[in-house]
């Protein structure tokens, strides 16, 4: 499957959950150590924040393979 030019495999998708999940462990020491309160929403924004930056990252880096190739 292809969206943006990027083909989607196994390998892509581990890099996107394993980048959630990180950020996910991240929240929920956030949320354990009460730095932003007590609202409990700290690991679902980290885990939606690491999900986009990992789609960002490979979307960045498939952009500069495409044009080292292309140059």
């Amino acid at each position: 499957m292809k969206i943006f030019g990027i083909t989607i495999n196994g390998n892509l998708i581990g890099q996107v959950l394993i980048g959630i999940f990180i950020s996910w462990l991240i929240g929920l020491g956030i949320s354990w150590i009460n730095l932003f309160g007590t609202s409990g929403q700290a690991p679902l924004i980290c885990a939606m924040a690491g999900g986009i930056y990992a789609v960002g990252r490979l979307v960045r880096q498939h952009r500069k393979l495409t044009k080292d190739n292309i140059a």
